[in-house]
Order: C-alpha cells, then structure tokens, then sequence
C-alpha cells in the first residue's frame, strides 16, 4: 500500500508530482547576520517535459510577507527528467531582530500526455536573534 500525502510530504516526497522529490527547505543564520535557506529537490521520471521551481525566502509580516525568490525552468535543453536543485537563498541583509522567516519551495511539472502537477512544500520558521 503507498504513502498517504502526509506520510510521503513528511518523507520529502512530493505526493502530486510522480517521480520527484522536495526536501523542506531549511532555515538558518549565516555570517552578517542574514537568514538563509537551503533547497533541494530531484526528479527522475521519463515522462516529465518541462519542470519550474520556484525558491522563495519570505519574512512572516502580516500577510505582507517581503520575499527573496528565484526561479528555474528546465525544458528540452536541460533534460528535465533528471531536473534537480540542491542551492541556498540568503536575505540580501541582516535580519530582523525578532522577526520569523520561512522558505518555500514550488514545483510545476508538465507530463507527456497533456498533464500537468503542482507541489509546495513550506519549511519551518527560524526566528532571528541578533
């Protein structure tokens, strides 16, 4: 019997999208005092023709969240059935001092067949403390 969601998110499995995985994107105060956060997902399935990922590190403020995000495509040219990221976004200066923030990765993947999946996976808060 398979994973329900929660056990397979809670593993790093992206239940929605077949033949990929997201890790929870992880935390931490680096030198200077910014928060930074690392990524990291794969995935390995022939059926996949296209996969966007979406990084982002959001400050928690009110519904309001301010955010670092990048974002990467892999089409034909980078062979998106091995597509995969293992990187780290860092505020681009210090932190607040009292203030929560949080990484967020999202993964869009088209399928041969005219399918197409969508998986979000937000990490836990670290607050900063300077």
């Amino acid at each position: 019997m398979g994973a329900t969601a929660t056990e397979a998110a809670a593993a790093g499995e992206a239940a929605s999208v077949p033949g990929c995985r997201l890790y929870r994107p992880d935390p931490h105060i680096v030198v200077g005092q910014r928060v930074g956060v690392n990524y990291y997902f794969s995935c390995n399935n022939r059926r996949i023709r296209y996969v966007k990922v979406t990084l982002a590190l959001r400050r928690h403020r009110g519904g309001l969240p301010d955010a670092v995000e990048t974002s990467y495509q892999f089409d034909s040219f980078q062979n998106p059935a091995q597509a995969g990221i293992n990187t780290t976004l860092e505020t681009p200066s210090a932190c607040q001092s009292g203030k929560r923030y949080h990484g967020d990765i999202t993964i869009n993947v088209s399928l041969a067949g005219a399918q197409s999946r969508t998986s979000t996976l937000r990490g836990p808060s670290i607050t900063c403390v300077r």
